[in-house]
């Protein structure tokens, strides 16, 4: 057809034909001497080849699956030519290498979720739904296939494997509050919160007492987020600063707890 010239073509056709004739005589040469050569080489040679044979094949499954699926694939080869007699049969062994129905779906963690505050192993995704956490997005930061001891904070965006029944049961817990508190309800717990001076008596309990051992957090709920002293203003003390008689305090808490605070 004009795409080759003479000199080419005739150099395809040769070589085509003299593979179509030498492949099956190399074929049968091979079945007819192979074991005499195999018989020549050193049984140490054969030694190291089966060993770097077998050390290629075991990282190759260390890296691409988990340890359960690799020792199904191990096992495979015995199952199929029925040497080991197992429950389980070849195909339900391919449906457990192969699991087409699961997929990756992203889930965020809502701040008032049961999961939020919890580590991994705590919380138990994979026993409880058979689902397994494959990445976790916080901000910026990617943590690929985080351990257990990992811990889910809220608004974490978490990349999880599963079918779309484990998925189903799970996502509510994950992207939704576990108690819904009406709007009405949240916005009156923000408001309830109020900022106030509060002057500290010779005979308060607090005199003496740095601002962690007051306990006006554990006790009241209380955070001192400034001290007048002497004319000086000090925002954000430290929590180990002694209250003195005569100091001024900025606390933020709820309106209910100040009547209690000065009664201290």
């Amino acid at each position: 057809i004009g795409e080759l010239s003479p000199n080419l073509y005739s150099i395809i056709v040769s070589v085509s034909v003299l593979t179509t004739f030498a492949t099956p005589l190399l074929v049968r040469l091979i079945l007819a001497y192979g074991s005499r050569f195999e018989k020549l080489i050193p049984k140490r040679l054969h030694k190291l080849h089966d060993q770097y044979s077998g050390f290629i094949e075991r990282q190759s499954l260390k890296v691409l699956f988990k340890p359960e699926i690799r020792q199904k694939i191990l096992n495979l080869p015995m199952i199929l030519s029925g040497t080991v007699k197992k429950k389980e049969t070849a195909s339900e062994h391919f449906r457990t290498l192969a699991p087409w129905d699961g997929h990756l779906v992203r889930l965020k963690v809502h701040p008032d979720s049961e999961f939020a505050g919890m580590k991994i192993l705590d919380a138990a995704l994979r026993n409880r739904f058979g689902l397994n956490i494959v990445v976790i997005q916080r901000g910026s930061h990617t943590i690929i296939s985080p351990k257990p001891e990992f811990q889910i904070f809220p608004f974490d965006e978490i990349l999880v494997l599963g079918t779309d029944e484990q998925i189903a049961k799970v996502q509510k817990k994950i992207e939704h509050p576990k108690i819904i508190l009406s709007k009405e309800h949240e916005e009156e717990k923000i408001i309830n919160y109020q900022l106030k001076r509060f002057s500290v008596l010779e005979g308060s309990s607090f005199v003496g007492k740095s601002i962690r051992n007051s306990k006006l957090r554990e006790k009241y709920a209380a955070m001192v987020v400034g001290i007048e002293r002497a004319g000086e203003r000090m925002m954000n003390p430290d929590s180990d600063l002694t209250i003195l008689p005569k100091d001024i305090l900025w606390i933020v808490a709820e309106n209910n707890n100040f009547e209690e605070i000065s009664k201290s």
